[in-house]
């Protein structure tokens, strides 16, 4: 996550918009003219009460100055027109695109599906994933209280937690409690759409942010990557476990496939035997020949890996232990992994059955066509449909020449959008060949009809995502003011303090006292065997005035510069100048005082960092204060009052 989404969550706790009707509701405070009613700073403030841990910014006067403040550099932003800026508009809209996911389908253009589908079928990927629960058309205060919980357990995470024993705790998926969220290999299409995504896009070793499914939110940690080694085609001979798993049991069970083994070793035929021998019933009869699988196909990484280790046709494995009892496996044939040529119309298939499709997309439609009121023109929808001939099927359709006189209301959504006869005339010329299949012709123009009116009913809705749900405007006015109130900063502290090199000069020479380096002590710490020989060599230093150590001795050395005041050169008890002594407290030592470093002023190169921060942050407060002086502040003392016995009650 970068610097500007952190800040964008940081004051999105402010960005709450009211949309009722404020008739009833009291003014709290005027910027100017401009009223901030009582009812949205009671709702922020209630809804964050349990996010603040400043115990100072619960007092209401100190959250009110906050939030006026906050409301000050919003206005300053529109005042500076920042919400005009081209860079500021794609970031919103691809902000709000993002927040829009949740109510609409990601509808992909199936090509695209396709070659992604392919992409990710040449990897395997080992993960391990946590589930929070949560519906896909929950609350947006359910779904970002699951995603919150999701962040809380990924913070521990990345701080040190245990990702397996984390799953244990908290995961939603049953088999979490017994497995540690562990899922081994899989590939494209074995997990829903979204959850593949972000296993795909997480690097190994890492543990991604939230996904969101049609089951909740995800965290997944990837523990590998590799080559796909495509699919296998094998037949196997199975004997079931103890129904108690009870040891005595078992131990004959592994002795017979043992026993079997070592007849197939000997030349007995595998069918005869898996048709004599093998208690799984759904293949005994065939030969004990399963379905082709890849990585994750069998819900066995035993019976997987060995499968995938037989190298030649015919091959037969030592007996193989997996949760449902033992086995002995044949390699009839291996599958490398096909030409994107070879598997594209497979995969078409796959993408138009999978959940990244249609499904998804015509459950949002459904709900999409009974939230509308539609006024349709059947007579002119019939008129239009005669237009069209049987040059549609051959792509070679074109408008009329007299379409202008189509150019009225075919169809009326909500009173508000209108689609003419025109529109869906260019429609069916553009899109002619998608329908050539479809007899008869009327049928293919009815389909091409509801296709068309399905695009344009999803795109009003996504245009007025806003109106129809209150959060989801909410959270974008958030988005919105976040975005405006990083580029304000940006604009008018952070790259202007950084800049500033006269001004944050200034700022450090006019605080020199801020950045006083210590008196040191540069030193050697000599720690011998024991007493007497750190005392010997002392007196040698005495008498030659040089200090030598003898190669031989076992002596050990460290040496650093350090504050004279720390506790390490305390403990030396040594005295303010250079020169060689015995450590009193620590006899064994003898230490080298080489140079004392005074007590100085540290240079601005090396507090530049410091002093640019020290510096920024002063130069907020100058523009803070100045803010405070360009629109006259009014606070309604008796609403304030009123506000704060509401909610003390």
């Amino acid at each position: 996550m970068n610097f500007k989404s952190l800040f964008i969550i940081a004051i999105s706790t402010w960005g709450t918009l009211v949309s009722q009707a404020q008739s009833q509701d009291k003014v709290l405070f005027t910027l100017d003219y401009t009223p901030y009613f009582s009812e949205e700073f009671k709702r922020i403030y209630s809804k964050n009460l349990d996010l603040i841990k400043d115990n100072a910014q619960r007092d209401v006067d100190q959250y009110l100055d906050l939030y006026v403040l906050y409301k000050l550099k919003v206005d300053k932003a529109y005042e500076l027109r920042l919400d005009e800026n081209p860079e500021y508009k794609r970031e919103l809209k691809s902000n709000r695109d993002q927040l829009a996911e949740r109510y609409l389908t990601d509808e992909k253009i199936t090509e695209e599906l396709v070659l992604e589908a392919y992409q990710r079928s040449l990897k395997e990927i080992n993960a391990d994933h946590i589930l929070f629960l949560t519906s896909t058309f929950a609350k947006p205060a359910d779904t970002l209280k699951a995603y919150n919980k999701a962040m809380h357990v990924r913070n521990e995470i990345i701080a040190g937690a245990n990702f397996n024993e984390m799953a244990k705790k908290y995961s939603e998926d049953p088999s979490a409690k017994e497995n540690g969220g562990e899922l081994g290999y899989f590939s494209v299409f074995k997990m829903v759409y979204p959850f593949e995504s972000g296993a795909y896009n997480t690097a190994v070793g890492s543990v991604s942010m939230p996904i969101r499914s049609q089951f909740g939110y995800h965290l997944i940690k990837v523990n590998g990557i590799r080559e796909n080694r495509g699919e296998v085609s094998v037949a196997h001979l199975m004997l079931l476990k103890s129904n108690d798993n009870k040891a005595v049991e078992n131990k004959l069970v592994e002795a017979k496939i043992n026993e079997i083994a070592t007849e197939l070793k000997n030349g007995a035929d595998f069918d005869d035997m898996v048709r004599q021998y093998s208690q799984d019933v759904n293949t005994a009869k065939f030969g004990g020949i399963l379905q082709r699988f890849g990585a994750g196909g069998m819900n066995s990484p035993e019976f997987e890996e060995a499968a995938f280790s037989l190298k030649n046709t015919g091959e037969l494995s030592m007996p193989v232990q997996t949760s449902y009892g033992w086995h002995l496996i044949k390699l009839i044939q291996k599958h490398p992994v096909a030409t994107f040529e070879e598997s594209k119309v497979a995969l078409e298939n796959r993408v138009q059955r999978d959940s990244r499709s249609r499904v998804i997309d015509e459950q949002l439609l459904k709900k999409i066509r009974s939230r509308y009121n539609l006024v349709v023109d059947y007579k002119l929808k019939k008129q239009l449909a005669s237009l069209v001939n049987s040059s549609f099927y051959n792509n070679q359709w074109v408008l009329p020449a007299d379409y202008n006189k189509y150019e009225k209301p075919l169809c009326t959504i909500d009173n508000k959008k209108v689609i003419s006869g025109l529109d869906f005339l260019k429609y069916l010329e553009k899109n002619q060949q998608a329908y050539k299949g479809v007899q008869p012709l009327k049928k293919a123009v009815d389909l091409a009809y509801d296709k068309y009116l399905d695009s344009e009913l999803k795109s009003y809705y996504i245009a007025n995502l806003e109106k129809e749900f209150p959060e989801f405007e909410y959270t974008v006015k958030e988005y919105r003011e976040g975005l405006l109130l990083f580029d304000l900063m940006d604009k008018e502290i952070w790259a202007k303090s950084q800049a500033d090199t006269v001004g944050y000069t200034a700022y450090y020479e006019n605080n020199k006292s801020r950045y006083i380096e210590k008196a040191r002590v540069d030193m050697v710490v000599y720690a011998f065997p024991d007493a007497k020989q750190a005392k010997k060599a002392w007196k040698k230093w005495k008498k030659k005035s040089e200090f030598r150590i003898d190669k031989s001795t076992n002596v050990s050395v460290s040496e650093g510069v350090f504050d004279w005041d720390s506790p390490v050169v305390a403990s030396k008890g040594i005295v303010l100048q250079e020169g060689v002594y015995l450590n009193e407290k620590q006899p064994e030592e003898v230490i080298v005082v080489k140079a004392i470093i005074p007590e100085q002023v540290k240079a601005l190169s090396e507090v530049r960092a410091q002093v640019v921060q020290e510096y920024q942050e002063f130069f907020e407060k100058e523009w803070i204060n100045s803010l405070k002086t360009q629109k006259h502040i009014q606070v309604d003392q008796a609403v304030l009052e009123a506000v704060k016995q509401e909610l003390r009650n």
